[in-house]
């Protein structure tokens, strides 16, 4: 059960944290990776209660990229028309569940860990939440930087190379848990 959960919590970070939009239309859609979020907090929800606290903030993550989907666009619209607050307090509402539930997934993989004396993993469930926080902070400063000319595009193009660095150090990281757990 466990290494079942591993291989759903890797495809569900490979879903969220891949985003490819051809004609505003998302080819890996987040939608795909919170299911595969919610199959993998109930197949670990008994190694650690963090896990039910997931699976909460991960069923409100399902409605909004559900609706989401449709992509409603803003072009041409002024800031403060009521579609785009509304717009803006879904992102908001958006993030903080998306961090309360990676939150919850790499405590419950340190309690997991912890509980059997793999500290080397419970460390690395540490740092990649650590590493998550800080990649979503430089997301935001996107926003920033957006306004300053050349300094732009460096920071988009350097943000982009961190990001798949974090994808992949954090595939290789449930990897390495799924080796662990091979068996369980």
């Amino acid at each position: 059960m466990v290494d079942k959960g591993l291989n759903r919590i890797f495809w569900g970070f490979f879903f969220i944290l891949v985003n490819i939009n051809i004609n505003n239309f998302d080819m890996v859609p987040d939608i795909a990776g919170f299911i595969f979020f919610a199959f993998a907090f109930k197949d670990l929800e008994e190694y650690s209660t963090f896990f039910k606290e997931a699976f909460k903030y991960n069923g409100y993550l399902i409605i909004i990229s559900a609706l989401s989907i449709f992509n409603v666009q803003l072009s041409g619209d002024s800031i403060m028309t009521a579609k785009w607050l509304i717009m803006f307090a879904v992102f908001v509402v958006s993030l903080v569940l998306r961090l309360k539930m990676v939150y919850s997934l790499f405590m419950g993989l340190k309690e997991m860990h912890n509980s059997k004396f793999y500290g080397e993993l419970a460390a690395g469930a540490e740092e990649r939440w650590q590493k998550y926080k800080t990649l979503i902070i430089l997301n935001l400063f996107t926003f920033v930087a957006a306004f300053i000319p050349l300094i732009n595009i460096m920071y988009i193009l350097a943000l982009l190379v961190i990001s798949i660095i974090y994808l992949v150090n954090t595939l290789r990281y449930i990897n390495s848990c799924r080796d662990a757990y091979s068996g369980y």
